[in-house]
């Protein structure tokens, strides 16, 4: 298993989400998702309104 797919399986149970769809070494630190779960990935940076 690769530190890719550990994340991908495990990472909310840390609050580590993979924000966006096409950059899966892309993960930030969301502290809900331990309790929530992560949030739905955008499909690029181009969707993130924070970055607007």
């Amino acid at each position: 298993m690769t530190a890719t797919d550990w994340l991908a399986q495990r990472g909310d149970d840390y609050g580590l989400c993979q924000i966006y769809g096409n950059e899966s070494c892309h993960d930030e630190l969301r502290p809900e998702a331990v309790e929530r779960g992560c949030p739905r990935t955008y499909p690029d940076a181009t969707f993130d309104p924070r970055l607007s």
